[in-house]
């Protein structure tokens, strides 16, 4: 192995570690440094073995957690460090347990915004009282940016809601979006579509987002988006109030989703979390339009929430017939009005 050019010493190493690394002693690259000196020494001055890791932060932040959380730190520089300028690839996921609000993922966001200009894959799960830290704006050129996720979670809602226009992301580099915001932090279906408008290669984009979709907004031609395979859209109520009498939710999602010309969409996704809801059936017919426009290229639905009828989700069935999955979810507590029955199963069989 020795006699191997160290160009394919490196190639091999490369194999032997997980998609994203852990800071483990038992897995690569720090186990492959305790094999022997010379491996050591290789892999030390080898910035790409550095470049991809995941953070999850777990516990509740107190006592015992401390040290822990500095030695997390700490390697993290150490790592950043020896990528030295090589493109990153990063997880980091606070999932924070208890009602006691903590902070302990913010030191660590801060300390990666510096190095965001060789940002390639980021995934930031964070609580959404920790959203101050990515207030800053970012670099206003970020060339390696490949995707980006941010999800805030947690029970506790930031003081100040994230403008996401601020932060000087390049959509039009994006392959990968996804947006999982909490309420107070929600796009909504326009700024969805001002996103959408800036992408040049994006494949996936996933969103939680305000079911609004302003009169201003109304597309007279349709949005091409030729790459995209894979949407997955979360509706909530939000904070803007829908017109009443004039517009509803369900006309808002019927009219962004018609707006998209989408050629390769193979995999929709569509949840609703939408408590001030109307009736489904005025805009049911826009919705089968719809899919109409995408069923020759799609494999994989997945509706949750959505009020449809049984007739009404026959109908959707009918339009997909080269649907390969198919995952539906209904509330229990309304079982006069679930669609899946089993008459909608012999149909499909």
């Amino acid at each position: 192995f020795d006699k191997l050019p160290a160009e394919l010493q490196i190639e091999i190493f490369s194999y032997c570690l997980p998609d994203l690394p852990h800071f483990d002693i038992n897995e690569g690259p720090l186990l492959l440094t305790r094999v022997c000196q010379s491996w050591k020494s290789l892999i030390l001055s080898t910035a790409r073995l550095w470049s991809a890791f995941e953070i999850e932060i777990t516990g509740s932040g107190i006592n015992s957690t401390v040290s822990h959380d500095r030695y997390v730190m700490d390697t993290m520089d150490r790592w950043l460090k020896r990528s030295k300028g090589y493109p990153l690839t990063v997880r980091v996921a606070h999932i924070p347990i208890g009602r006691v609000s903590n902070h302990r993922s913010s030191e660590l966001v801060a300390a990666l915004l510096p190095h965001a200009r060789r940002w390639k894959n980021v995934q930031l799960i964070l609580p959404a009282s920790d959203v101050k830290t990515l207030q800053q704006a970012l670099p206003v050129d970020l060339p390696q940016l490949h995707s980006l996720a941010i999800k805030l979670n947690g029970l506790w809602s930031s003081d100040t809601a994230l403008d996401i226009s601020a932060l000087n992301i390049p959509w039009h580099r994006l392959s990968v979006i996804d947006l999982q915001l909490e309420h107070n932090n929600l796009l909504t279906l326009d700024r969805c579509l001002e996103i959408l408008s800036q992408t040049e290669n994006l494949r996936c984009f996933t969103a939680s987002a305000e079911c609004i979709l302003s009169d201003a907004h109304t597309i007279k031609h349709s949005l091409p988006l030729p790459f995209l395979e894979s949407l997955d859209l979360i509706l909530h109520d939000g904070t803007i109030d829908a017109m009443p009498g004039v517009r509803t939710r369900e006309s808002y999602l019927t009219q962004f989703l018609s707006s998209l010309s989408l050629s390769k969409l193979s995999d929709l996704r569509l949840g609703w979390s939408v408590k001030q809801a109307s009736a489904w059936s005025p805009t049911h017919s826009k919705f089968v339009g719809f899919l109409r426009s995408v069923a020759s290229t799609l494999e994989s639905l997945s509706i949750r929430y959505i009020p449809l009828s049984e007739q009404e989700l026959m109908e959707c069935m009918t339009e997909l017939p080269g649907l390969r999955q198919l995952d539906l979810c209904f509330s229990f507590s309304v079982l006069d009005i679930d669609p899946v029955t089993d008459a909608f199963f012999r149909e499909c069989t």
